[in-house]
C-alpha cells in the first residue's frame, strides 16, 4: 500500500476527520431543505461515488397512435465528467427518487418539470401513468448504479415539450443512450392496456428479458 493510501486510511479513521465530515454533511442536508431537496451538481457526484447507488424514477411518454416512445434530447448545462457522454442523445427522462419530493410528488413534478408543456396538461393525466417495471443501471460516467423504477404515460406530441423526439427509425435508436437501449427494445413489445398500473399488484414486467423487436429493429446485426 502506497504512502498516500495510508495517509488517507489514517486521514479517514481519525476522530477530527469524522467531526469534520459530519458538520460538511450537515451543511448539506440544510442546504437541500431549502433547494427543492437538491445539493450542488459536484456534491450530488460525490455523493452518488461514496453511496455507490441511488433510487431513480423515469417517465416514457408512449405515443397513443403507434405505442412507440418519445424520447427527450439530453442537454444538461451542469454536466460534468462522465455525463458530458450522453449530451445531445435521446434519453427517458427521470429524476433521482428525492426525500423530501417523494411518494405521491415524484411522478407529478417529473411529468410538469420535464415531459409536459404545461402543469394543467400533466394533472389531467396523471392516472394514466402505468408501471413498467424497475431497472438496474450502471452508470459508469457518474461511477455509481441506479435503481430505476420506469413508467410510462399515453400522450400525444403536441402536448409534449418541444425537444422529444419519436424513437420510429433505426437511425433515432441508434442516439438513444446505451443504458435505454434495452428499455426501449423492451417497451415496443408490450401495449399501454397491457401495463400494470402504479399502485397495482400484479406482476412487475422483466424489462430485459427477450422480446419481439420492432420493425426498424429487426435490420440490426
Amino acid at each position: 500500500m502506497s504512502v498516500e493510501h495510508n495517509f488517507k486510511n489514517r486521514l479517514v479513521e481519525s476522530p477530527l476527520f469524522a467531526k469534520t465530515f459530519a458538520y460538511l454533511a450537515d451543511a448539506i442536508i440544510a442546504y437541500k431543505k431549502t433547494h427543492d431537496d437538491r445539493a450542488p451538481k459536484l456534491i450530488w457526484l460525490k455523493d452518488l461515488e461514496l453511496h455507490g447507488n441511488y433510487s431513480c424514477v423515469e417517465i416514457i411518454p408512449v405515443d397513443y397512435e403507434t405505442t412507440l416512445p418519445y424520447l427527450k434530447v439530453r442537454h444538461d448545462p451542469t454536466a460534468s465528467k462522465g455525463e458530458l457522454d450522453w449530451e445531445g442523445g435521446l434519453h427517458i427522462p427521470g429524476n433521482a427518487d428525492l426525500t423530501i419530493v417523494r411518494g405521491e410528488k415524484v411522478i407529478p413534478k417529473l411529468l410538469i418539470s420535464e415531459i409536459f408543456k404545461t402543469p394543467d396538461l400533466a394533472e389531467n393525466i396523471i392516472n394514466e401513468v402505468n408501471l413498467l417495471g424497475f431497472v438496474k443501471y450502471p452508470e459508469p460516467e457518474r461511477k455509481t448504479v441506479a435503481y430505476t423504477q420506469i413508467l410510462t404515460v399515453p400522450v400525444t406530441r403536441s402536448v409534449l415539450q418541444d425537444d422529444f423526439v419519436l424513437v420510429d427509425s433505426e437511425e433515432k435508436f441508434l442516439k438513444v443512450i446505451d443504458q435505454h437501449k434495452p428499455i426501449i427494445e423492451s417497451l415496443v413489445s408490450y401495449k399501454i392496456k397491457d401495463l400494470p398500473p402504479v399502485n397495482g399488484h400484479q406482476p412487475i414486467i422483466s424489462l430485459l428479458g427477450s422480446s419481439p423487436k420492432p420493425p426498424f429493429l429487426d435490420t440490426r446485426p
